[in-house]
């Protein structure tokens, strides 16, 4: 099974996102970590733990982030627990847009490249198809 993970620096983003996805997406693994309040920022510990979660049982997951430092952290986070080609952390995917295709792609058999595709589909859809 595939999961989603969404890394912010702001726990309530990510949590809010994590929210708004899961009413679109039911069945699919969906998962969060963020900044804990009052402090803004990104744990690689924190990605790990949620990333472990996620591959449990031979999953996969694709990873979305809200800026560069939380790309690099989930990328820290995937050298950590040694889960190489399970996870798919996306690079230049808007977090919101690519959080949603890449859980609706999952919501119709889709696997991780569909779902890895649909999330960069988005990005390129936000671009006027540039």
């Amino acid at each position: 099974m595939v999961g989603v993970l969404v890394v912010s620096h702001s726990r309530r983003l990510a949590q809010g996102a994590c929210e708004l996805v899961g009413a679109m997406a039911k069945g699919v693994r969906l998962e969060w970590r963020g900044g804990e309040p009052p402090e803004l920022g990104v744990s690689v510990e924190l990605v790990a733990d949620a990333l472990e979660g996620l591959l449990e049982g031979g999953g996969e997951v694709v990873v979305v982030a809200d800026l560069g430092s939380s790309v690099l952290a989930a990328e820290a986070a995937v050298e950590l627990i040694g889960a190489g080609p399970r996870v798919r952390v996306l690079r230049g995917v808007p977090m919101l847009e690519g959080f949603i295709a890449a859980a609706m792609a999952l919501t119709v058999g889709g696997g991780l490249a569909e779902a890895v595709a649909a999330a960069e589909a988005a990005c390129g859809a936000l671009e006027g198809g540039r």
